[in-house]
């Protein structure tokens, strides 16, 4: 451990994140409990970031598929708005939707 985690992990309470203070973090990784609330946490934290990019992603996919209509006519335009529209579309809006869900964290 450096001085400075030594430093910091002096007179702390017997409590698993001044244990895994002491302990250092090989391999970039907690111990289990705090592996899993770090991972709660960081969801949290991040959770409005995702649903507005999965807002826009959703909006730019909506977007191109437009553009491909103009740009590749009707006559060749038919597949690459299929996938689109049938796939890409309903995925990210299920994406979306599992953001909202109170499972999410197991979804």
């Amino acid at each position: 451990m450096d001085a400075l985690g030594r430093l910091y992990s002096e007179g702390l309470p017997d409590l698993p994140h001044s244990r895994q203070l002491r302990g250092g973090f090989p391999w970039l990784r907690f111990e289990p409990y705090l592996e899993g609330e770090f991972a709660r946490e960081h969801l949290e934290d991040v959770l409005p970031l995702v649903r507005v990019l999965l807002c826009l992603a959703t909006a730019l996919v909506g977007l191109f598929a437009m553009e491909n209509a103009q740009v590749l006519g009707p006559a060749h335009n038919h597949l690459p708005n299929a996938l689109n529209l049938f796939v890409t579309e309903p995925l990210l809006l299920l994406t979306l939707a599992v953001t909202f869900a109170a499972r999410r964290e197991r979804l």
